[in-house]
């Protein structure tokens, strides 16, 4: 049994400004793991996709999220922070005990900054981005 290559998910527009829709979800499982929309509360979670299917606020609309753009997404951003925390930390240990402790926070916090910038350029390609599909249902 093959896993499909896209996550789709169903959602209800509730903002529409400059070409762009802002879709909330319900949360589910797999959502807290992925990273790739916002949270909005406790149950629901929310994300900014271009609007390509000309949708109105309250429609019920299909969004795609690639899967391996969603498991990039989050290796991403969990491994490479913790990648230069503990190289800081092994680069640091000859030199001392807060030396390694400054180096590790230093270099996680430039791993940070590195992904800040990937994830400008990320967006400008449009590798990770929700896609709009279709309307399910209109209000």
């Amino acid at each position: 049994m093959t896993q499909k290559a896209v996550v789709d998910h169903v959602g209800t527009v509730v903002k529409v400004e400059n070409g762009m829709a802002t879709v909330r979800f319900q949360r589910t499982g797999a959502c807290k793991s992925c990273g790739a929309c916002l949270v909005a509360g406790d149950e629901n979670m929310e994300t900014t996709v271009q609007d390509t299917i000309q949708a109105a606020v309250g429609d019920q609309v299909l969004v795609e999220i690639a899967r391996s753009g969603a498991l990039l997404a989050t290796v991403f951003c969990y491994v490479f922070p913790l990648a230069g925390l503990l190289l800081g930390v092994l680069i640091g240990i000859p030199l001392g005990e807060w030396w390694s402790f400054g180096l590790g926070l230093g270099l996680c916090a430039l791993t940070f900054l590195v992904l800040k910038l990937c994830d400008t350029y990320a967006k400008a390609r449009g590798r990770f981005a929700p896609h709009l599909i279709r309307i399910i249902e209109k209000e």
